[in-house]
């Protein structure tokens, strides 16, 4: 009986759990989605492909996911893969597994643009200008890409 307890604890290491380390609770929660739920986490071993200590890790639950849902994760991994521009997250990994997938990109901290219009309530004609410039440049990029952006920009990372 001592035998079977100490098994059941015994922690198996999957190819993410190798890569990253990350610990689900509120303090490393960074928000939530249709699909899953982000945390912050910890790159084990930085590496040139992976030079960052921090990532993003959108965690997706298998168990009910539809064939449909399964085809639109995999063409998010897809085309975050293909976008290189500095006001998009990149997408440094994918990993499905047999009861969870994990999207992995680079972690943007500051939030949501609608939390930070409601929080500052005025913008000066230039900040607004920055920042409309910056929105319509990655939609441009997109766009050329062949990507429409059918999300709402207030729920942009700013």
């Amino acid at each position: 009986m001592g035998c079977r307890q100490s098994l059941s604890r015994v922690k198996v290491e999957t190819p993410f759990t190798l890569k990253y380390h990350m610990i689900r609770n509120d303090e490393f929660k960074l928000g939530d989605g249709a699909f899953g739920v982000v945390y912050r986490a910890k790159v084990r071993q930085a590496s040139d492909d992976n030079p960052q200590a921090d990532v993003a890790v959108k965690c997706i639950s298998n168990e009910d996911l539809k064939d449909s849902d399964r085809e639109y994760i995999h063409q998010e991994v897809n085309i975050l893969k293909r976008l290189k521009h500095p006001a998009i997250i990149q997408c440094l990994d994918f990993f499905e597994e047999a009861k969870e997938s994990y999207i992995v990109t680079e972690i943007v901290l500051g939030g949501e643009l609608f939390d930070r219009i409601i929080k500052y309530q005025h913008y000066s004609e230039k900040e607004a200008r920055d920042l409309c410039a910056r929105l319509l440049d990655s939609l441009a990029y997109m766009h050329e890409k062949g990507i429409a952006h059918v999300s709402n920009f207030f729920e942009w990372q700013y």
